[in-house]
C-alpha cells in the first residue's frame, strides 16, 4: 500500500529521457536548401528545381533592387549637386547685384 501511495506523488506522466540537443533543419522556404536529404526524405528533383528557381528569381530580384537604389542615389547626388551649383550662381548674382546698387 505504501509504494501505491508513493506512485501516487510521482510526477504524471513520468519524465522522458533527455535523448540530447533537438536536431534543428533549416527552413526550406528561406533558400537554404541544400541539405537535400533529411532522415530518409525523399529528394524529388521536379520540386528542388521549383526550390532553385525561386532562389534565383528572389537573387535576380534582389539584384535589381539594389541597382535602382545605386541609380537612385546617384541621380539625388547629381541633382544635389547641381542644386548646390544653382544656389551659388544665384547667391552670387544677387551678391554682385547688390553691389551695383
Amino acid at each position: 500500500n505504501e509504494s501505491k501511495r508513493h506512485a501516487a506523488l510521482e510526477p504524471f506522466p513520468p519524465p522522458m529521457a533527455d535523448t540530447g540537443p533537438i536536431e534543428e533543419l533549416p527552413d526550406s522556404s528561406i533558400g537554404g536548401g541544400q541539405q537535400q536529404v533529411r532522415h530518409g526524405d525523399v529528394v524529388i528533383p521536379e520540386v528542388e528545381q521549383e526550390k532553385e528557381e525561386k532562389r534565383r528569381k528572389i537573387l535576380a530580384t534582389k539584384r535589381e533592387n539594389a541597382m535602382h537604389r545605386r541609380n537612385v542615389m546617384a541621380y539625388a547626388e547629381e541633382n544635389a549637386a547641381a542644386w548646390m551649383e544653382q544656389q551659388q550662381a544665384r547667391a552670387s548674382a544677387d551678391g554682385a547685384a547688390e553691389r551695383r546698387r
